[in-house]
């Protein structure tokens, strides 16, 4: 196939790029909302002069806490996303 015979194709293809990389993104679920106390993990807690073992302990199931506060919530968000998209 000689070369010109592709020249009307080109243009024809960059404007299909152009339309593609312009498209506006979609959201994976439309309408749903979240209660903002699901958006948001408790604080990580400082850390503590640490005098003794009894205050890293406490420091340590602290940070455990907030680390399971978060995986509850974000367990959460997924159920409500997976039964939505069912």
């Amino acid at each position: 196939m000689p070369r010109t015979a592709l020249w009307p194709v080109w243009p024809a293809l960059l404007l299909l790029l152009a339309l593609i990389g312009c498209a506006p993104a979609s959201s994976p679920a439309p309408g749903l909302t979240l209660a903002p106390s699901l958006l948001a993990c408790r604080d990580e807690p400082p850390v503590p002069d640490m005098t003794s073992d009894a205050d890293l302990m406490g420091f340590l199931l602290d940070v455990i806490e907030a680390g399971e506060d978060c995986r509850t919530r974000l367990a959460r968000v997924r159920e409500i996303f997976e039964a939505r998209n069912k």
